[in-house]
């Protein structure tokens, strides 16, 4: 990614790119290890998130101490991920996250050609997007996409147990998440918090 940035930057990133370097007030980057924006800006701070995956249910102390120390990390499969564990090392006590449904698997369906067809829905109707003919999945390759869910999902697991191994709160505030591994509660009894 940071490679293409550096290289040949599209018209939004070129514009993105302009935007930070005038950036005049203090403002942090959070990041894996070794990403770095190619800008030059003093306001402009990175704080760095363990890029090692290490999880499981061995050695759960030393895991946990790896985890603490953010030599490794719990996964970061979903970029919400990386944001809860970012708020867990820096001592937040409670977490509360909207939006949070992991739905996008029940908008693939594979045709009779053995295409992947991706189901958008809109207020005006549904569109379908085959993901195959379109190089996003190659024939064959569905395994990968759900596999990639549920590894996402088992690092959900990790993430949730090393939240309460640090004694954080998590809330998920979309109920009707496919997510089990955190609380659920309603958005509305946090609108005064």
């Amino acid at each position: 990614m940071l490679s293409i940035i550096n290289s040949n930057p599209d018209k939004k990133t070129a514009a993105l790119i302009k935007t930070l370097e005038s950036v005049d007030w203090n403002l942090k980057i959070i990041t894996v290890q070794g990403n770095k924006l190619p800008i030059e800006n003093k306001n402009i701070e990175y704080e760095y998130i363990s890029i090692a995956d290490i999880y499981g249910n061995y050695c759960k102390k030393f895991l946990n101490y790896l985890h603490k120390k953010n030599l490794a990390n719990c996964g970061l499969q979903n970029v919400l991920a990386g944001a809860i564990y970012y708020c867990i090392l820096n001592g937040y006590h409670k977490v509360l996250v909207c939006g949070f449904d992991m739905s996008e698997f029940q908008a693939y369906s594979v045709n009779k050609d053995n295409h992947i067809l991706v189901k958008y829905s809109h207020f005006y109707g549904d569109e379908y997007i085959d993901a195959t003919e379109s190089g996003r999945i190659k024939l064959g390759d569905f395994y990968f996409w759900i596999n990639c869910y549920a590894k996402m999902f088992e690092q959900f697991h990790y993430l949730s147990e090393f939240a309460i191994e640090q004694g954080v709160d998590v809330i998920n505030l979309t109920t009707e998440s496919f997510v089990d591994s955190f609380k659920k509660d309603y958005w509305k009894n946090y609108l005064n918090t």
